[in-house]
């Protein structure tokens, strides 16, 4: 799967038709569904791998600019709680007030 995934990136990259931009594009949000399926896979938000993250958030605004690390936070954000088992959220709404 890494592979096939790595050759169409590559593909897209250097190839000089827009064919292949969607997938450019695309990478910003299959990157983060797929730290979230490892996470999901080791443990959830505590295990530790969760520093992939900040590699992809990082990278993405490395790329993308300020407009995508906050797309790619929000997605994350969205992404993690969805992929997270709901035993593992813990919202302690007295802190707060």
């Amino acid at each position: 799967m890494a592979c096939i995934y790595t050759t169409l990136v590559t593909i897209a990259a250097y190839n000089k038709k827009d064919r292949f931009s969607i997938v450019l594009k695309s990478t910003m949000y299959v990157d983060i569904l797929l730290i979230n399926l490892v996470l999901c896979a080791r443990g959830g938000l505590r295990s530790d791998s969760y520093f992939l993250y900040f590699i992809v958030i990082s990278y993405n605004g490395i790329k993308y600019g300020f407009r995508g690390t906050i797309y790619t936070l929000i997605f994350s954000t969205i992404t993690s709680f969805y992929f997270t088992p709901p035993e593992q959220i813990q919202l302690n709404l007295e802190s707060f007030i």
